[in-house]
């Protein structure tokens, strides 16, 4: 079911991914770095809770979507280090903060789905998506003003 909620996810934002290429505001590509730090921290804190491909492919998707030189990616890598070092401190008021921080997409209904689709491939990269992440993926959803994967699933 989840792979198929991916690639549902990957078809409705192809149209998206096409129109933002390149035109992405600073601030929208920083948000999707903490989405993904979001996301891949959600299993609790802890030495390898956040893995080397989870950091990886945040960076690789930001990459492509931004067009990121190298500055840009340092800046990227860093900001995804720090925010994951801040959930892991300061937990769940953290991830509030960062959610109302990220609410400010709702409004751009193409970016809050190309941040979902950068958080959801994360938490993908290894072939499973846990339950926590399950749950942090769908309460960004919710956050994003976007249906959560049960209501997608239901829609099928």
């Amino acid at each position: 079911m989840l792979l198929r909620w991916i690639e549902r996810l990957l078809a409705a934002t192809h149209t998206d991914l096409a129109r933002a290429a390149g035109v992405l505001p600073p601030e929208t590509v920083l948000h999707m770095v903490d989405a993904a730090a979001l996301v891949a921290s959600a299993d609790g804190p802890g030495a390898g809770r956040v893995t080397r491909g989870e950091a990886t492919e945040t960076l690789g998707l930001v990459r492509q979507l931004a067009n990121l030189r190298r500055l840009g990616m340092e800046h990227a890598r860093t900001r995804f280090e720090d925010t994951v070092d801040r959930l892991e401190r300061e937990g769940e008021p953290a991830r509030t903060v960062l959610l109302d921080r990220l609410a400010a997409l709702s409004d751009r209904p193409e970016h809050a789905r190309l941040l979902l689709h950068v958080a959801g491939a994360v938490a993908a990269v290894d072939g499973q998506v846990s339950g926590a992440e399950q749950e942090m993926l769908d309460r960004l959803a919710r956050t994003l003003g976007l249906p959560t994967e049960a209501q997608r699933a239901d829609s099928c």
